[in-house]
């Protein structure tokens, strides 16, 4: 009897962990779509060069305050089979979607966002980061 109740306390601590952790998974990612929504100047950089991630999906770039190019964003999440989550920022632009880049977001917070680059052929470029405005 006493066995049969530990291993029921046990199975309920497994089923509630396993629930919580998948209910963490997908805020984890809306919560990363979330954040993102904004305007993002490169650190170091003045107002005039800039970026503008709307909620729909749209991120336009702007230099000297002019709209200088319009891309779609997506948030992907990847899961290692370590079970380590990755997520990645993928720009395609507007009007020519052979002009892709994916970047690993390294930090997203209210203040930074931090974007490695993913070259196509492999290696990674110069980490960015990019100040909340």
């Amino acid at each position: 009897m006493k066995t049969l109740k530990n291993t029921q306390n046990i199975v309920l601590v497994i089923l509630l962990t396993a629930m919580f952790s998948c209910k963490a998974q997908i805020a984890t990612l809306a919560s990363h779509e979330a954040l993102i929504v904004g305007t993002w100047v490169a650190e170091g950089n003045s107002i005039i060069h800039y970026s503008v991630y709307e909620s729909n999906g749209i991120v336009k770039r702007y230099v000297d305050n002019n709209l200088y190019k319009t891309y779609n964003w997506t948030i992907i999440e990847r899961i290692a089979p370590s079970g380590l989550k990755s997520y990645y920022l993928t720009l395609v632009n507007s009007t020519d979607s052979n002009e892709t880049y994916t970047h690993d977001i390294d930090t997203l917070n209210d203040v930074k966002l931090r974007l490695v680059y993913q070259r196509p052929g492999g290696g990674l470029g110069k980490p960015a980061v990019y100040l909340r405005q």
